[in-house]
């Protein structure tokens, strides 16, 4: 992996189902790893979510990508430090190759950005989950 990093906070959840049952009927993220960036605020989770260990970063480096080998990252389309566009053409650079969860307040023309999304990051798995009407 290569390339300068990128001052986006957030925090790495790793999933793990809990000690008496599975995830409900989706046992998909259990013992998955989920890098979030730009949603440094949502460190309270560990009470919320006692299934997940959750490990807060200061920025988006390959090192950091290369410590945790993240299966999927969700970040924000519009963010405080940085836009999607910026954080999926940074994340392509540095070799990631897993899904990424990009989250959007309601949108005129979802598709359009979606396309726009992709055309920044080919190769990425991306998915754009934006608020309904």
């Amino acid at each position: 992996m290569a390339g300068p990093g990128l001052p986006v906070s957030g925090f790495v959840m790793n999933l793990q189902a809990p000690p008496q049952r599975p995830f409900g009927t989706d046992t998909a993220l259990r013992g998955k790893t989920l890098l979030c960036l730009g949603f440094a605020q949502a460190l309270s989770l560990p009470d919320t979510c006692p299934y997940a260990s959750v490990h807060a970063f200061p920025a988006l480096t390959p090192a950091l990508l290369a410590q945790y080998l993240p299966d999927a990252i969700a970040l924000p389309l519009f963010g405080a430090q940085a836009d999607a566009s910026t954080q999926l053409h940074l994340l392509r650079t540095m070799g990631f190759r897993g899904r990424c969860f990009v989250l959007a307040p309601r949108l005129p023309n979802p598709k359009l950005v979606l396309a726009e999304l992709r055309a920044e990051a080919p190769g990425l798995r991306i998915a754009l989950l934006a608020a309904q009407p």
